[in-house]
């Protein structure tokens, strides 16, 4: 069966007994050990829905945030067996501002005053956390390092019913449900492995991400142990703080693991939560693709308003876990539909940068996109905004989720639609022809996921004209 379900897929909180708010706040301490800050009693699960932290870069407090060459720091939770064994840990990124990056007379001002590194998590899934195990927090800093995690206890029998996971077994494959961090380095490194005829649902993600100096490719990857791209983001501008929140609920392949790599390590952290559920569980009709499209270079024929803008666009190819097939178009009689997507654009360093435009689109084949009126200058039906990119070293970027956004029904397709327009003037109204062989970009990436139905939805329309 599925197991993880969010609380409001509950007809009520008497199913699995009374709903009790709690809230655990650390009492701030430099010292070691970890304090504990629920202890879950026997016959009990403690669900976590709301964790809330605001912590220092290190313990050392406030002047860290100058140090011109930190190690990565991060602070959160961890999930304690009944030894006091950590099983599981949720740890979040602390952003800061390097002195010597953003104010190079090492004076502390305005500029590099360090972020507040508040973070409140709310994962659409909540996390179980079974009898007799224990929510620990980190050591305590000069000024913060303080933790609030929110949930709800209720009778073990109770949230076995409601399909949780609430084994408290201290063997890791006696539990079918886990939540991980990590912060990808440049080897491959599996975080999530594989079982024999199982899929990974991902449940919720969450990624914060900052270089320390900027300029150089800073990207990292997920992927399945069997090589196939699920996610990745780019961040290669340390004053972009990327932090990034989303709910995919995507399966992978049967009898494959999820892995990380980086092209510099430990810039960021990244938080899974997921299931082992059985491959025969996976809906047969859900997908999920990964593309990085095709760059709108100067050779391609240019189009719109201006005749001066290069247009391009990719087909997005729809993987089917349970039958580990995959294909473009939803067929005759049948539609896609969209539950969710992410996007990440990183321009290059170039001074005067094309500028780039990209969106999502569906249609029976593949569309452009130009400046002028929607609906009048595109082919395919738009079902994104047109994200920009203007901007050297900029970073973009965002997540989708519970959405249903209906495709072009039959033969219908998705499509990343992008173009450039050069920066020869500064506006859009008069763009020149790009001039760069990669429009200025970096790197950029989409996930997108969905399922695919008999058709029922008429074919959507441009709105706008």
């Amino acid at each position: 069966m599925l197991n993880h379900k969010v609380l409001s897929e509950l007809s009520s909180y008497d199913e699995v007994g009374a709903a009790t708010a709690y809230g655990v706040v650390l009492q701030q301490a430099k010292a070691a050990p970890s304090h504990r800050t629920i202890a879950v009693p026997e016959g009990q699960v403690f669900l976590i829905d709301t964790i809330v932290i605001q912590a220092d870069p290190t313990p050392a407090g406030i002047n860290a945030a100058f140090d011109p060459s930190p190690s990565l720091s991060s602070y959160g939770v961890t999930l304690n067996d009944g030894a006091g064994t950590a099983k599981a840990s949720i740890q979040f990124l602390c952003f800061r501002r390097w002195q010597q990056t953003f104010v190079p007379e090492n004076s502390p001002n305005w500029r590099n005053a360090p972020p507040g590194n508040s973070v409140v998590w709310k994962p659409k899934y909540p996390i179980p956390v079974p009898s007799n195990w224990s929510v620990n927090c980190g050591i305590g800093g000069e000024w913060s390092n303080q933790v609030a995690v929110y949930g709800r206890m209720i009778s073990a029998d109770g949230a076995r019913t409601a399909g949780y996971s609430v084994s408290s077994s201290v063997t890791d494959t006696d539990r079918s449900y886990g939540i991980t961090t990590f912060s990808p380095t440049t080897s491959p490194t599996t975080h999530i492995a594989a079982r024999a005829g199982k899929s990974i649902r991902i449940l919720d993600v969450n990624v914060r991400m900052q270089p320390e100096t900027g300029g150089a490719t800073n990207k990292i990857t997920l992927a399945q142990t069997d090589g196939r791209t699920v996610f990745s983001w780019t961040n290669n501008n340390p004053s972009d703080l990327m932090d990034v929140s989303f709910s995919p609920d995507i399966f992978l392949a049967e009898n494959v693991g999820l892995r990380s790599t980086g092209t510099i390590s430990a810039t960021a952290t990244v938080i899974i939560s997921y299931e082992y559920v059985d491959i025969a569980d996976v809906p047969g009709n859900h997908w999920w693709g990964y593309v990085e499209p095709d760059l709108p270079t100067p050779a391609i024929t240019k189009v719109g308003a201006f005749s001066s803008a290069p247009s391009i666009s990719t087909v997005l190819t729809c993987f089917y876990p349970r039958r580990a097939t995959t294909k473009t178009s939803s067929t005759q009689g049948f539609q896609h539909l969209i539950k969710g997507y992410t996007f990440n654009i990183q321009k290059d360093t170039g001074t005067s940068p094309d500028q780039t435009v990209c969106c999502i689109s569906t249609g029976s084949a593949a569309g452009t996109v130009s400046f002028g009126t929607i609906g009048t200058s595109q082919t395919n039906v738009q079902i994104s905004p047109a994200f920009t990119s203007t901007a050297h070293d900029q970073c973009v970027y965002g997540a989708v989720d519970g959405v249903t956004i209906p495709c072009a029904k039959d033969d219908g397709s998705i499509y990343i639609d992008t173009l450039a327009a050069g920066a020869a003037t500064g506006a859009l109204s008069a763009a020149a022809t790009p001039t760069s062989t990669i429009a200025n970009i970096d790197e950029w990436s989409f996930t997108i996921w969905g399922s695919t139905i008999p058709t029922k939805f008429t074919n959507p329309l441009n709105r706008g004209v």
